[in-house]
């Protein structure tokens, strides 16, 4: 009796799997499986490389265009925020009045605390519990960051993300005038990432502070 063999492959950014199915007919149901396995691409490979950080980048953009548009959706519903608020372009040093506010220095406004999470919304921290973070299939770079961070906290003997940007930036907190010559950008070349969770601990402080 004649069989026939099936080829399947799993075509995935970083690896092939392949299985090979012997089987008596098309719909028989206990088909034998005659080898199987995985082809992974080598981490530094072009463009298996690429591929992974191209798809990384997209999937970063994506998630947080959505969490920034939920946040805003949240706050229009909630009559904190208008639409119109929500539409409108964000504070030049979000880091600084987040930092105000965790110190006593500052009862954020609607369109303040929107400014605020908008900005925390893109910078949410890294979490602990990911892969990289545990020395598996890591990315140096990130790893890097991390701890620049955590010896930029220590440098400072601050415990949040806004106060330790706004110390390295030397913004001081209460001032009539707000840094408004100060920009995102600024903070971004100092080449850090927080933890996630010293990040959402500041975030719920700042929420319990703003609560009416």
């Amino acid at each position: 009796m004649s069989r026939s063999l099936t080829f399947s492959f799993d075509i995935g950014y970083a690896s092939i799997g392949w299985a090979v199915i012997e089987s008596a007919s098309p719909d028989d149901a206990d088909p034998s499986v005659c080898g199987c396995g995985a082809v992974v691409f080598p981490k530094d490979d072009c463009q298996a490389f690429k591929r992974r950080e191209y798809r990384r980048l997209r999937r970063n953009i994506r998630s947080r265009r959505v969490r920034i548009e939920r946040i805003g959706r949240l706050l229009v519903q909630a009559q904190i925020i208008t639409q119109e608020m929500k539409e409108t372009p964000g504070h030049p040093a979000p880091f600084y009045l987040a930092s105000e506010a965790l110190k006593g220095h500052r009862n954020l406004a609607p369109i303040e605390l929107w400014h605020v999470l908008r900005w925390y919304a893109h910078n949410r921290g890294y979490d602990n519990n990911v892969s990289w973070s545990s020395g598996f299939g890591g990315n140096k770079e990130d790893t890097e960051r991390v701890q620049h961070a955590k010896d930029l906290m220590d440098k400072h003997g601050t415990a949040t993300m806004a106060e330790t940007i706004c110390r390295e930036l030397k913004l001081e907190e209460g001032k009539a005038d707000a840094p408004m010559n100060v920009s995102t950008p600024a903070y971004k070349n100092l080449n850090t990432a927080f933890p996630r969770l010293t990040v959402e601990k500041e975030v719920r402080r700042i929420l319990e502070l703003s609560a009416p």
